[in-house]
């Protein structure tokens, strides 16, 4: 019987289990709230992309599901491939609890029709959300910066943090508009690159990279050569930057 070849795994660095499963269970909590809404909402939710409904069951999908698991993977793929456990690993507790905290603040102010309370509840969420982008992308860095593996793998999960970084500055900037404040302009080009930076960069790229490491293992397969992932890799961050820019370009 053939055996799972865990070669360049560090399995001994991983985290308590605690920590990524506290991020993995905001998940199906998501997946009710949005179920929920979509009861509550109907078509209202799914019509119009700039409708309050929308912009609500978007950012529980993105914030409650899919960003809280990338954030957990990242606690636990970096110590295991990288080789270099996360430092002070149990603050991820308090970045769980804010990012739950500022996805539940911001989907809540959607959904309200009261001026006071939206704006109550979006300077909780913008607080919230930025302390909790702040620690994991110091975390995260470090952890990252510290690993001796090196490889296509490492540098991608690096791509993700800078995406997920840029990601969370558009968003916090951009919510300020729901709260009374001023949207940067032009607000659709803004939002067009914060969707694409936040499915193609934080989570294309960390789906990308871990998979250049893990598919192989599953298939007891060589991996992909340095010289082609490293390809990969530039090209997908070209792309990633020249989207990146687009909104500065245009407010000229």
């Amino acid at each position: 019987m053939s055996t799972f070849n865990t070669t360049g795994l560090s399995l001994e660095l991983a985290p308590p289990t605690s920590v990524p499963l506290s991020f993995f269970a905001l998940a199906p909590i998501a997946i009710v709230a949005a179920g929920l809404l979509l009861l509550v909402e109907g078509m209202n939710a799914l019509t119009a992309a700039a409708a309050m409904p929308t912009l609500a069951l978007t950012h529980i999908a993105t914030l409650g599901l899919l960003t809280s698991v990338m954030m957990g993977a990242i606690y636990q793929l970096t110590p295991v491939l990288g080789g270099a456990p996360v430092p002070w690993v149990r603050l991820g507790y308090f970045v769980c609890f804010n990012l739950a905290l500022g996805a539940t603040s911001l989907v809540w102010s959607l959904l309200t029709v009261s001026p006071e309370l939206r704006r109550t509840l979006i300077l909780i969420a913008i607080t919230a959300l930025f302390l909790a982008l702040l620690i994991f992308v110091i975390q995260a860095s470090i952890g990252l910066a510290r690993s001796p593996a090196g490889g296509t793998a490492i540098q991608g999960m690096r791509g993700a943090i800078v995406a997920l970084l840029l990601v969370g500055l558009m968003g916090v900037w951009m919510v300020h508009g729901f709260a009374g404040m001023s949207f940067p302009h032009p607000r659709l080009t803004w939002l067009q690159v914060h969707i694409s930076l936040a499915l193609l960069g934080w989570i294309g790229t960390l789906v990308m990279s871990a998979s250049l490491k893990l598919i192989p293992m599953f298939y007891l397969a060589p991996e992909l050569s340095p010289r082609v992932g490293r390809i990969l890799l530039w090209v997908h961050g070209g792309s990633l930057l020249g989207t990146a820019i687009v909104p500065w370009l245009a407010l000229f």
